[in-house]
């Protein structure tokens, strides 16, 4: 009986055990992977600690770098059989500002026992025998046991980053240059357009080189004149909150913006104002010089324009400023084809100008690109960079710039001037808009056409949390004889409601609208685009007044016909914190409507000016300029100069009949 009982619990026993095995291989089908590997963090704070690292560990130094600057954080006489660095270096934006600072993160583990000392040095590459800006160390203790069995880089590299659209893999089409009325190769540095390479130092400014790159190659190619601008004037007296930890496009200050104590707007030049890269103050007044016509964007501010229209903007008016993505291949550059493929948070991180390009070279063909980093980096402060990489051409934009000295060797031809006479006076008094409206990306597909204010600015509480507010106005000028000399003209509204600080000031600038609107249907998802900026206001919060900009060079190319009249657009800041900072300016619906206040000075004439028979002789200047003196009264022609002396010919003169 007993020896029964025995046997059944054994019995018993057994299929219990069973049962229990068979529910862990039921519940845990798979075997488990190992666990990931532990991270010791360490940071600008840990300089000079000692650590102790383990098989398995990753220690992963984060540290402050701009690689806009050309600086990164290099490892130097690292002892490979302790340890060994991992993965990619990888950098994190602050902003999307370019030459906005951020940190470059370093990855190492432990591959043998032993103490080692970091040593990490932040520099640029190709400055040999240069003192390092900062440094980093660490004494490393790598404890033991070590199996070699943990690796694998699929552990402990960094993830691949994510390629850009433009990347190498789908090749660019190279458009017929022959359709395009283009070279299939252009250098403006072989035109003698180019100006020294600067060099912007450990100063994220580089958004103020690439603004004043283009304006220096457009003096010397009009004026036939080397000037050294000042970018530090950009850096220390902008009104944007710009400086050393990044910036955007600047060619409102050379265009009309006059920062608080400036007599005016226009350049400044390097010897009145030397850079420094630093944020110093801007000490003001200072003398100003060249201004620029205007500029705009080739396509979007956020994107990539076509290449055939970067290369057109090249061709006809100058060097461009462009952004592009630099991580450490880019800083390592130091010559030929440029085909590695960066990307950045916010899609680009750094200014530079483009000079050129090559359909013949690289894969696809490539930008000449000029930097901001001295003439030892690159190729002579170059690069060769393939179209696509990078995301070269980011916000690519152009300047306007007309000459700013008289012309000499002006040989006046033989003219006839025929029918002259006076077209009838344009009208007088302001003209009122006939069209204005507003758009608020918080109501994308709502008209705010009939509303008796407009905005303009940035509205925090429009969910989600924070809109765009711009206002829209034409006005029709066709009254105005087409061709009449315009004196002036000054956009005015009036500020009826606003939303800011107390005393707070916001300059609000008025773009030219390149396309067609509908003040009965606009709204923000069908509003048209903005180009030029042509006159800005600084408005005070609750000051209510009328405010005025100057539109005079819209205006005028209004009604000579070289723009077409699609209105003015108001835009504030777009982005000001957590805050509300918009404007709203009455609309012609309201008390006070928009008006335009044009005055003239003369009138144009009814006859074409025609090139007499007469040819130039042998030995006469094989460049010449013929100079025709249209839209002047003839009661003002005694005191003009219509005759010039010209060895060996004689005086030419101007004839009028």
């Amino acid at each position: 009986m007993a020896r029964g009982l025995r046997i059944a619990s054994l019995v018993l026993l057994l299929i219990v055990l069973l049962f229990t095995l068979s529910s862990s291989a039921l519940s845990n089908p798979y075997p488990q992977p190992p666990p990931p590997p532990t991270e010791v963090r360490l940071s600008t704070e840990d300089d000079g600690r000692q650590v102790e690292l383990k098989e398995g560990q990753l220690l992963v130094i984060t540290l402050e770098a701009n690689p806009s600057t050309g600086y990164i954080w290099e490892v130097e006489g690292l002892d490979e059989k302790v340890l060994r660095q991992v993965g990619d270096i990888e950098f994190e934006q602050e902003s999307n500002l370019l030459g906005a600072p951020g940190r470059q993160a370093i990855r190492f583990q432990a591959v043998g026992e032993g103490q080692a000392t970091l040593r990490l040095v932040y520099r640029r590459p190709w400055e040999e025998g240069v003192e390092p800006a900062k440094t980093f160390s660490l004494q490393v203790q790598a404890v033991g046991p070590f199996t070699g069995l943990d690796s694998s880089p699929t552990i402990f590299d960094t993830p691949a980053a994510t390629e850009p659209k433009s990347s190498l893999e789908s090749p660019l089409p190279v458009p017929d240059q022959s359709q395009l009325g283009l070279p299939p190769s252009f250098n403006w540095c072989d035109a003698g357009g180019c100006t020294p390479v600067q060099n912007q130092g450990n100063c994220g400014s580089c958004w103020a080189f690439g603004t004043v790159g283009p304006l220096e190659s457009n003096i010397l190619i009009h004026d036939g004149l080397t000037k050294d601008l000042s970018e530090q004037y950009l850096v220390s007296c902008n009104t944007d909150g710009w400086g050393c930890d990044g910036g955007w496009w600047a060619h409102d200050y050379h265009l009309f913006k006059e920062p608080p104590g400036e007599p005016d707007a226009g350049t400044v030049y390097e010897a009145d104002f030397q850079y420094t890269a630093r944020d110093d103050h801007c000490n003001p007044p200072h003398d100003h010089h060249e201004k620029i016509g205007s500029w705009a964007y080739i396509g979007p501010e956020e994107g990539v324009p076509p290449m055939a229209d970067i290369k057109q903007a090249i061709y006809d008016y100058g060097p461009v400023s462009v952004a592009v993505c630099v991580g450490s291949a880019f800083d390592w550059y130091a010559g030929g084809v440029f085909e590695t493929n960066e990307s950045c948070a916010h899609d680009v991180n750094h200014a530079v100008v483009l000079v050129g390009w090559d359909d013949t070279l690289g894969t696809n063909g490539i930008w000449i690109l000029r930097n901001s980093w001295g003439p030892f980096w690159g190729e002579s402060g170059y690069m060769l960079i393939e179209y696509g990489v990078s995301n070269v051409g980011y916000s690519a934009n152009y300047i306007v710039y007309s000459p700013s000295i008289p012309l000499t060797n002006t040989v006046h031809l033989p003219l006839v001037m025929k029918n002259y006479s006076s077209l009838p006076s344009p009208p007088s008094g302001p003209f009122y808009s006939v069209a204005d409206a507003c758009v608020l990306e918080g109501y994308p597909t709502t008209n705010f056409g009939n509303t008796v204010d407009m905005w303009a600015g940035y509205d925090d509480y429009l969910e989600p949390d924070g809109k765009i507010a711009r206002s829209l106005i034409q006005f029709d000028l066709s009254a105005i004889p087409t061709g009449t000399p315009i004196d002036s003209a000054l956009l005015q509204v009036y500020l009826v409601s606003s939303y800011d600080f107390p005393g707070e000031t916001r300059t609000i600038t008025a773009y030219r609208i390149p396309s067609t609107w509908s003040e009965s249907s606009v709204t923000w998802n069908t509003r048209p685009s903005y180009g030029e900026a042509y006159g800005s206001a600084s408005v005070t919060h609750g000051a209510w007044a009328w405010y005025s900009f100057d539109v005079t060079n819209l205006v005028r190319g209004w009604v000579n016909g070289t723009l077409p009249n699609y209105g003015v657009m108001l835009r504030g800041p777009e982005w000001s914190g957590y805050d509300s900072s918009w404007r709203a300016f009455s609309a012609r619906e309201g008390s006070y409507t928009p008006q335009l206040v044009i005055t003239y000075t003369g009138y144009p004439a009814s006859g074409k000016a025609q090139v007499g028979s007469e040819s130039l002789g042998v030995g006469e200047p094989g460049h010449t300029i013929i100079k025709a003196l249209t839209g002047t009264p003839k009661s003002r022609l005694p005191s003009a100069d219509l005759c010039q002396d010209q060895p060996p010919v004689g005086k030419k003169c101007l004839a009028l009949q």
